[in-house]
């Protein structure tokens, strides 16, 4: 097996901000050194963040190169990224580069291969979400990306569509590799620990893990809780946490909380460990996802593999990564088709196949694509 070199650029990640996409690259690299492929991996940090990528240099496969940027710093990390990344790899001798994310520099050197991985097209789909620049920037990175990489990665076959449809890309030059998952559920706190602090019994509440975004449809979630207090429902518990980095939404659904009467049955627990993620997947009565747009959406199959019943939505890629198996809303802005498909909620998370999502199986894709690069 041919040796490769190649770098894989993290210079973009701002630490509990970024969320999915942070515990992606985490999960890749993790995947790169279970294998026992022979490379030579060269991870480009920032100046803020390379600290934490230093724990997979004690594989002598992998090493840290700090960039002259700081990951905070977003407006001079893009600008570094895409006048100076070019001229910082050629001069560490790299040809080759996996970008992570959609960013790959719009001033690329032609002398280095670009494997660029695009999560999905979020902002096409749901403008509004982000400010005119932000649609803006995003829309010239993803097409530069689709256009001119050597070859794109995506997380999924329903992302893959939509690139196909939207840039007309050669099919030949994109493909489809789902997310690594890590989710050691051995890794769990004391539920003594939660439920005090949240005030929580086991099976007694439930549980979603999103970024507070309007897409994650999180709203209607909290008119459901409203519902089911309202009407007194016995057997499904009202009690709702969600944990998950701000959106931009948290006033929203404080409002609409309040609205509702259930202030005290939603807990926003904000960023939390994963060993307190675990223990309140573990012990939820259910786990729900009720999004109307993801690329991949790691969640309900962190849920699956803690065993917990998942309840979501037919929407975008979650029937595909779910492998049909989760409990499925048919209209996910219906309060009533919620508390129908909650009140007879099933568990099939043992036909789950994990072997896509295992990270090593994961990594030895990317290095298929990577060594015809070479």
């Amino acid at each position: 097996m041919k040796m490769i070199k190649f770098a894989l650029d993290v210079t973009w990640v701002r630490h509990k901000i970024v969320g999915g996409t942070e515990s992606f690259v985490n999960n890749l690299i993790k995947g790169f050194s279970d294998t026992e492929e022979q490379f030579e991996l060269i991870i480009i940090a920032a100046k803020d963040n390379v600290h934490l990528f230093a724990q997979y240099c004690d594989d002598t496969r992998i090493k840290c190169l700090t960039a002259p940027i700081e990951s905070k710093s977003v407006a001079k990390r893009i600008i570094w990224q895409n006048f100076k990344l070019s001229s910082f790899l050629l001069s560490a001798g790299i040809t080759i580069c996996l970008e992570p994310v959609y960013a790959k520099p719009i001033l690329a050197s032609r002398r280095i291969k670009w494997i660029t991985v695009i999560h999905d097209l979020e902002a096409l789909h749901f403008p509004e979400n982000h400010s005119w620049a932000t649609n803006r920037w995003l829309r010239l990175s993803w097409r530069n990306s689709a256009k001119t990489s050597d070859h794109v990665v995506c997380i999924s076959n329903f992302v893959r569509n939509d690139i196909i449809a939207k840039y007309g890309i050669d099919e030949d030059r994109i493909t489809t590799i789902y997310d690594p998952i890590i989710i050691d559920t051995d890794n769990q706190c004391e539920f003594s620990q939660v439920a005090n602090k949240y005030n929580i019994a086991p099976n007694d509440y439930y549980y979603t893990v999103s970024k507070l975004n309007p897409h994650k449809n999180l709203t209607t979630l909290v008119k459901v809780f409203g519902e089911i207090k309202k009407r007194q429902i016995q057997e499904l518990p009202c009690k709702l946490l969600i944990s998950g980095v701000n959106g931009g939404m948290i006033d929203e659904l404080h409002r609409i909380a309040k609205v509702c009467d259930i202030e005290n049955e939603l807990v926003l627990t904000g960023f939390v460990d994963d060993d307190v993620r675990n223990c309140l997947y573990v012990h939820a009565k259910a786990f729900l996802f009720p999004s109307i747009f993801e690329g991949f959406g790691m969640p309900p199959i962190e849920a699956i593999c803690c065993n917990t019943p998942v309840v979501t939505t037919r929407c975008a890629c979650i029937p595909e990564i779910t492998q049909q198996l989760a409990n499925y809303v048919d209209d996910p802005y219906s309060v009533d088709n919620w508390i129908e498909v909650m009140k007879n909620t099933t568990n099939k998370n043992e036909d789950f196949n994990m072997n896509p999502y295992i990270p090593e199986n994961v990594a030895l894709e990317y290095l298929k694509i990577l060594r015809r690069m070479t």
